[in-house]
């Protein structure tokens, strides 16, 4: 009877874990903070972990085609790299990784002192922007069940912007409060040997934007910084309500001035 069960079960983890789901997974909206680093063409490295969007066009590819119109909205954790380099006191430009998509970012300090020359009391305000692409696909073949043979590939760019304020209340803590916005554009094929499926193509588009707040702790060569917002995603007919959080740890590489 054990054994029976243990085959019973084994049966059932195996079946699950043959699902094809369709997903489109972005990296977040920016939320960053509101001071440049101050370090003209000296660059910076770091990581991110937080709450990305996932937009399920289909839970499974062997029994029903994407729908972009009625998605499933959600938030899954994913941690991605990022380079930095200042092409001048106030402009900052660098490079958002992660598995799904590669964007290309700037920041503009409008007033205020950047991160390397910054005083308690100091006021800031900036504005950034990214460009983003993605890419990815997937063959699925299982031999135990020829019907589940499956093929899919997704293709995405996106737009972001942000706007933001902050102030020091001591030289080494930063807080910050802000508004940033993106718009994903995705489209990609699939292929199902299910024929009620078949062959066939989808796209969509999906916005999502809202107020956010958070604090970072620097020095002049280490900056950790923690940023809260909230947001409406949209992606087709759905509309879901999402909170959202990011924790980022960015180290300055080269000399530091006094």
């Amino acid at each position: 009877m054990n054994g029976k069960i243990l085959i019973f079960l084994c049966l059932a983890i195996g079946l699950a874990g043959c699902t094809v789901p369709v997903r489109i997974r972005p990296l977040d909206r920016p939320m960053p903070s509101s001071e440049t680093s101050g370090r003209p063409f000296k660059p910076s490295l770091g990581g991110r972990i937080g709450a990305r969007p996932t937009i399920e066009l289909t839970s499974d590819l062997r029994n029903s085609a994407p729908t972009p119109s009625s998605p499933s909205l959600s938030q899954s954790e994913d941690v991605s790299l990022f380079a930095d380099i200042a092409l001048a006191p106030r402009l900052d430009v660098g490079l958002d990784l992660s598995l799904y998509q590669l964007i290309l970012r700037g920041k503009f300090q409008i007033f205020g002192n950047p991160v390397q020359t910054t005083r308690a009391g100091n006021l800031s305000l900036a504005v950034t922007t990214g460009l983003g692409v993605g890419t990815t696909g997937n063959d699925d073949k299982n031999t135990a069940t020829t019907y589940s043979s499956t093929h899919q590939s997704q293709h995405s760019y996106s737009v972001d912007a942000a706007l933001v304020a902050g102030v020091r209340p001591a030289e080494w803590l930063l807080t910050y409060l802000g508004v940033s916005a993106k718009y994903l554009d995705y489209n990609g094929s699939f292929t199902s040997s299910n024929a009620s499926v078949g062959t066939g193509d989808f796209k969509g588009q999906t916005v999502w934007w809202g107020p956010y707040t958070g604090l970072e702790l620097s020095s002049r060569r280490f900056r950790y910084r923690m940023s809260f917002g909230w947001s409406p995603l949209k992606s087709g007919e759905v509309q879901e309500n999402l909170f959202s959080s990011q924790g980022e740890l960015s180290v300055a590489l080269g000399s530091i001035e006094d």
